[in-house]
């Protein structure tokens, strides 16, 4: 393993500091309003200024977090990737899903399509089923649900009701997926 070697500061001429006759080998930054000038301390004052420092004396709680927040940006502004200039959005999930594809050199799948995928998706969840069930299982998985919470069996029950809604739907879903239940 090699050993680390701590490379020796630059001599810069004198430390900054008045009455100080030692050579100013490190840089510090000479305000917190200029941090792009400097001064070159000795190893004693460096030490000194670096205990002292502090960027945020003065500021409000407030300020100080403000800059936190737009430290991870540069400080320079930002906005939000599907803003809209001028009501047109130069941005937005769609037009890159779009332009991926394009580059791909295929046509993008609808949007009614995507959809479509959603609700069928969402119908074998409420089915309690496997997105590969046969026409057969949900079938017979519908039919035992109907069972379960057809109004007339829980007698005003709300939430059942609602229950057998999204399962009656679910199943209209999935039987234009397949074709009618007769059909195969």
């Amino acid at each position: 393993m090699k050993k680390k070697v701590k490379e020796k500061p630059v001599y810069r001429g004198m430390c900054a500091v008045p009455g100080c006759g030692e050579a100013g080998e490190y840089k510090a930054p000479k305000s917190r309003h200029d941090t792009g000038e400097y001064q070159y301390l000795c190893l004693s004052h460096i030490r000194e200024f670096n205990r002292a420092w502090d960027y945020f004396d003065g500021w409000s709680r407030r300020r100080i977090e403000d800059f936190m927040d737009a430290a991870p940006y540069g400080h320079k502004p930002t906005w939000a990737m599907s803003s809209r200039i001028g009501g047109h959005t130069f941005f937005s999930s769609e037009k890159l899903r779009d332009s991926f594809f394009e580059m791909l050199g295929e046509k993008p799948p609808s949007r009614k399509a995507h959809s479509g995928a959603r609700r069928e998706r969402d119908a074998f969840a409420v089915l309690d089923l496997d997105p590969d069930a046969s026409l057969v299982v949900i079938k017979s998985q519908y039919k035992k649900l109907v069972k379960k919470h057809h109004p007339d069996v829980n007698k005003g029950d709300k939430a059942s009701e609602e229950i057998f809604k999204r399962i009656t739907n679910a199943y209209k879903v999935l039987i234009k997926l397949y074709g009618k239940p007769d059909e195969k």
